[in-house]
């Protein structure tokens, strides 16, 4: 019989999956639960020694033998320091040595209960990795202790072969041996970039339901020499693409996600239109009817995604293989099913992802699947579901967006900024580079960023003596705003550089949180709501800093405005600034509906999303 200790069961799983036969094991009360569950799988090898210093050493020459991974299992305390030769020795060695420590439960450290001292991180560099395991009490807890492990045993042999340290905390009661076999675990395996094509063509039966997710990143570098015509064309027809401004990725082919379809491609869908239309779905469909559109392979590159939808879709619905195309190989288990990490570049994963899907085994399906989607997005959107008309920083934003000319790039402040432009994209005309510090979601340094970059994008328009410089806009609230002021106070701002403020006297997203009820006073301290003057009244500072301050003023003034305002002014010979009063009213509304918390005065967005289910719905029963 085997313990019942969930965390010790995903350890041995996994022990067994990743092909890790023989096992030291040493004598002790704590690792008594992995003793007596690796000791009773037939597969295993186990060999006793009571002498840690000698176990360890044992289990590196056995590894040094047959060249196979090896683990040693000890009990807490001072066991595991007695390791610590044979890790040195792993290390330099670049022996694949698992150390494997049973441990007291965190609260107990330090506490004077015997046998206990800080054993996570106690190697320190001299192991490849060391996690210390949860203890599992819920879903949560249970991935997370799953993909610690994982996340070790990967890096035995990743690159360089050395040790790892896993620690396994073990409460009482520990003697409760009631489970009968092995729990099926999630096996996350690393794939190579030179065997990326052969992993492709042993699955090509099972990519017949294809998602590409392209998180954040700088593509403009790289996807000109990857996505060619033929490319695009292909990529079109085998696979729905979900891509946010922040990907760089959204020229391809998009449509806005209130319904406007202006040039957007018949297959090719990115932003929220497609998490709306899988939203609407999971609430429209039966579940036999949604196996027939939720995505079977998920195959995603590139940094963050802001839709939470997205993310809560993935992991509630989760497909036969999630691919992580990652350069450095590392484990990021964004929908909790990750399956393989793809070790490769972008593009060289791209081009053989693009090589092997269009072989003629599947691509039938592969089609039939893209252009069911296109098919519902015609049916579905063929109406606006929301008259972006009357949503002010949202229409102006569409405006602003829709004027910019080639080679610009767009700078978002975090958060509504991000959103309100996501909601208000439609397709570019020509390439347009999009950066936003979404790489921890805080609002610092939004305004030197774009300073910044547009003052480096100036001087090498100066240095190439080009006729003219590209533009560079900035989109940012007001709290993101006066945080980085300073980002201003430059010797000589760029006069490439075009800011627009939305100033709603707060930090508006955080009224929006699903559930979150303040009262007045802490609605005040949580959002930063402040009585600033508006902009308008600083175009002294401003002029004294080399800013021109452009009128734009409240949302109902700034209809039409946007070209005029910011755009028209491409050429002007010094920085300009506008700001936007844009008090919360449908704005923060359609932020909301990111969140799935439509509020009770904004009737107009509940009603749009029961309008999407319900021509989903009609859609999908009379197909």
């Amino acid at each position: 019989m085997l313990s019942n200790k969930q965390n010790v069961l995903q350890l041995v799983a996994l022990l067994y999956a990743h092909g890790i036969r023989n096992v030291v094991l040493c004598p002790g009360s704590r690792d008594i639960p992995l003793t007596q569950t690796i000791s009773h799988v037939p597969y295993f090898r186990c060999y006793s020694l009571t002498d840690e210093r000698s176990a360890g050493f044992f289990a590196l020459g056995i590894a040094q033998e047959q060249g196979l991974k090896v683990a040693v299992v000890v009990t807490s305390g001072s066991a595991l320091a007695n390791l610590h030769p044979a890790v040195c020795e792993a290390f330099y060695q670049q022996v694949p040595l698992v150390v494997i420590s049973a441990d007291r439960p965190e609260a107990w450290i330090g506490q004077m209960d015997g046998q206990t001292m800080p054993q996570p991180n106690l190697f320190q560099a001299l192991v490849r990795k060391a996690v210390s395991l949860p203890q599992v009490h819920d879903e949560e807890s249970l991935w997370y202790c799953n993909r610690l492990i994982n996340e070790a045993l990967l890096e035995l042999d990743h690159g360089v072969t050395g040790p790892v340290h896993i620690n396994v905390p073990i409460s009482d009661p520990f003697f409760d041996f009631t489970e009968v076999e092995l729990p099926a675990v999630r096996v996350i395996k690393r794939v190579n970039g030179c065997d990326f094509s052969n992993w492709l063509q042993r699955h090509l039966d099972d990519m017949t339901q294809v998602l590409l997710v392209v998180g954040q990143n700088n593509v403009k570098r790289w996807l000109p020499f990857t996505l060619n015509s033929k490319n695009i064309l292909l990529l079109q027809q085998t696979m729905q693409v979900f891509s946010e401004l922040p990907s760089n990725f959204a020229y391809i082919g998009q449509a806005n996600a209130l319904g406007d379809r202006q040039g957007a491609t018949p297959c090719a869908y990115c932003g929220q239109q497609l998490d709306w239309i899988l939203t609407a779905l999971e609430q429209s469909c039966s579940p036999e009817e949604l196996n027939a559109w939720t995505p079977q392979v998920v195959i995603s590159l590139g940094g963050h995604i802001v839709s939470k939808k997205l993310k809560q879709f993935l992991r509630k619905h989760p497909p036969k293989y999630h691919l992580l195309i990652n350069p450095r190989g590392e484990v990021s288990d964004l929908y909790m099913h990750l399956t393989h990490v793809v070790e490769a570049p972008w593009p060289d994963a791209l081009r053989c992802l693009f090589q092997e899907l269009s072989s003629p085994e599947g691509a039938d399906a592969r089609k039939a699947y893209v252009n069911r989607f296109a098919a519902l997005y015609q049916s579905v959107f063929a109406q606006p579901l929301v008259d972006t008309e009357g949503v002010g920083c949202v229409n102006f934003i569409a405006q602003l967006l829709a004027c910019m000319r080639k080679g610009s790039t767009l700078h978002l402040g975090n958060s509504s900024a991000l959103r309100f432009a996501e909601f208000a994209r439609v397709r570019y005309k020509s390439e347009i580079a999009v950066h936003c510090n979404r790489g921890i979601n805080g609002i610092e340094g939004s305004v030197s960023a774009a300073v910044g970059a547009a003052y480096r994008a100036y001087q090498n328009a100066r240095e190439m003596h080009a006729k003219e410089y590209p533009l560079h806009y900035l989109i940012v609230g007001d709290l993101s705003f006066y945080y980085d002021f300073n980002g201003l106070w430059h010797s000589q701002l760029p006069p490439n550089l075009r800011i627009v403020v939305l100033n709603n006297s707060g930090g508006e997203i955080f009224r929006l949180l699903p559930g979150l009820k303040l009262d007045e006073e802490a609605d005040r301290l949580v959002r930063g709501v402040h009585q600033s003057p508006a902009l308008s009244t600083m175009r002294e500072r401003f002029a004294a800093l080399g800013i021109k301050y452009l009128e734009v003023g409240t949302i109902a003034e700034a209809r039409g405005e946007a070209q005029t305002s910011v755009s028209a002014k491409q050429e002007a010979s010094a920085a300009a600034m506008s700001e936007l009063l844009s008090p919360c009213t449908e704005d923060s509304a359609l932020t909301l509906v990111e969140y799935h918390c439509a509020p009770e005065e904004s009737q107009v967005f509940t009603a749009a999303i029961k309008d999407l289910c319900a021509r989903v719905r009609d859609y999908v029963t009379h197909d």
